[in-house]
Order: structure tokens, then sequence, then C-alpha cells
């Protein structure tokens, strides 16, 4: 099971804002949980529910089909972006 770090460690990489052998720091710890719990609460709220659980930590699972994975990191790579 993927844990949230790293999938928003995929996203981040993804736009190129932290090379791959990085760490995540506390800052982009936070906006990286805000943007993914918001991403996926936007989704279940549309009618898109793909068994998502609220995280609080990066290491937190993430509580979806590992086929819903890599649009995930994509589409949170995009919600990050502008910050």
């Amino acid at each position: 099971m993927e844990k949230a770090g790293d999938l928003i460690l995929d996203a981040l990489k993804e736009i190129i804002v932290i090379p791959a052998e990085s760490a995540i720091d506390a800052y982009k710890a936070q906006v990286g949980l805000f943007y993914l719990n918001a991403m996926m609460l936007d989704l279940s709220a549309s009618g898109i529910d793909i068994g998502f659980t609220l995280v609080d930590s990066l290491s937190d699972d993430v509580t979806v089909d590992d086929a819903a994975l890599e649009g995930m990191v994509k589409n949170l790579a995009i919600e990050i972006s502008p910050t």
C-alpha cells in the first residue's frame, strides 16, 4: 500500500520542485497533505468516490486501489504547482 508521503513526493518530482533523491521538508509536507485531502474531497463531492480516507501524516496509508495512484499523482502535481 502506498504512503501519503510517497504520493506527495512523486507529485513534487513531477513538477520538478525537488530532486528525486530529496526528502520532503515540513512546509512541502503540510502543503502536500492539504492539497491531497482537498483534491480527494472535491472528487468525492463530485460523485467520484474511490475509497480515499483523509490523511494526517506522510506515513498514513493511501486507501485507494493501486490503479488510481498514477492519476492521483498527476492531478496532485497540477494542484500543488501554483504554490
